[in-house]
């Protein structure tokens, strides 16, 4: 935006054209990663509700003349935009409304509105090209998702991410070891349930995500620890220690400020094929229940089924096993209603235990999404001395996680 609206005989304006450009195209090409076969995004944080305004960079790097793929940037930005204009259920004015694809104001913020007319603009900043321009003129190109399988880290440091992306399987996963809302320290800003839009393990274009209330906290993609007589929940909130190596996502999180000598050590593990691995390593200070959720499912109908840590929709499946000496009952957990980013009711499969004595327990997860109606043989994994043996698919994986 600043090259089309800045003075050309400002004596800085070609290097910093040329810096922009440069780091504009790094960007995108990454970008383009994080979007679903469909347009559909890997979709966290507060700012979700813009929708449309994820692909505003590619048009404005279209006409800024940025070197990436214009047949990309055409295909992406269509496909988002169709994304919203298919899924969403609008009000009765046909407005978009607050919140993702329904009225959600759970998903809504301070500065929302219905039509939210501000951020959708972004959105369409590709149509300042007149249709003559060779972006509209591009033969659209597969994106990355249509082409291949990948598992990419973040190339920014410090951005402890990993995109996978399987289109066959469960579209685009970001895995999270350091995307959190806490600021010098302290949470500065209160908005609605922050360590649900930031802090969850995962996020799935099409699982979608929960958000907390109150008196109902969504564990998917999240372990939470729970007080013997359930009045406390905790979230996983301040992400501490985070690092990557190898494919693995390693972090630690304090789940209640008030007691920070319990602590949970988390190592993340994408295996492939709709499935992923998390360890996690707790230390309990006092008596707790702990409990972890899979990928939620969005529903719109009665016709699901729900049962032994195993959710299934209409192609899609969730599911979660736990492996350790720990014994935990397998449950399925139902998310406030309008609190799911996708749809109007949800659930996610969950392990849950019964309440710990003080002491440091280990727990193996092996955790599986699909939208391809498909529950394949599980990976064959084993977790001793902090070593983690992976069998999968002929290949055999050891990582020493701690």
């Amino acid at each position: 935006m600043w090259i089309l609206l800045a003075d050309p005989e400002d004596p800085e304006y070609e290097d910093r054209r040329a810096g922009y450009r440069e780091r504009s195209a790094a960007f995108l090409k990454f970008f383009l990663h994080y979007f679903d076969s469909d347009g559909g995004m890997a979709a966290y944080g507060r700012s979700i509700g813009y929708r449309f305004a994820a692909v505003a960079p590619f048009g404005l790097a279209a006409l800024t003349g940025c070197d990436i793929s214009l047949g990309a940037a055409k295909n992406v930005i269509l496909k988002n935009i169709s994304y919203f204009f298919e899924r969403s259920i609008p009000t009765d004015d046909g407005v978009f409304p607050v919140g993702y694809l329904y009225l959600s104001p759970g998903f809504g913020e301070s500065y929302a509105s219905d039509g939210a007319v501000s951020c959708y603009t972004e959105g369409f900043m590709c149509l300042l090209a007149g249709e003559e321009h060779p972006l509209w003129q591009a033969e659209p190109e597969p994106l990355p998702v249509e082409k291949e399988s990948y598992l990419l880290e973040s190339p920014l440091p410090g951005m402890e991410i990993l995109l996978e992306g399987d289109g066959n399987v469960n579209g685009v996963t970001l895995y999270n070891n350091s995307i959190h809302y806490y600021q010098d320290d302290f949470f500065g800003y209160r908005f609605n349930d922050m360590a649900g839009a930031y802090s969850k393990f995962a996020y799935n274009s099409r699982s979608g995500f929960g958000l907390s209330t109150a008196d109902n906290v969504s564990s998917d993609s999240m372990i939470s620890l729970i007080t013997p007589d359930g009045a406390m929940i905790s979230h996983r909130r301040r992400i501490l220690n985070s690092r990557t190596y190898s494919g693995v996502l390693a972090s630690a999180h304090i789940p209640f400020s008030n007691d920070p000598e319990s602590l949970i050590e988390s190592w993340t593990v994408p295996v492939g094929g709709g499935f992923h691995l998390r360890v996690h390593r707790v230390t309990l200070s006092q008596p707790y229940i702990v409990r972890e959720g899979g990928f939620s499912v969005g529903v719109r109908d009665d016709f699901y089924t729900a049962e032994n840590g195993t959710v299934s929709w209409r192609g899609t499946r969730s599911s979660v096993r736990l492996s350790g000496d720990v014994k935990a009952r397998l449950t399925v957990e139902r998310i406030q209603p309008g609190m799911h980013l996708l749809q109007p009711q949800a659930m996610y499969p969950a392990w849950q235990t019964d309440v710990l004595a003080p002491g440091v327990y280990t727990f193996l997860t092996t955790v599986y999404f699909s939208t391809d109606g498909k529950l394949p043989p599980p990976p064959e994994v084993n977790l001793k001395n902090g070593a983690l043996r992976i069998f999968y698919r002929g290949n055999l994986r050891e990582i020493q996680l701690f």
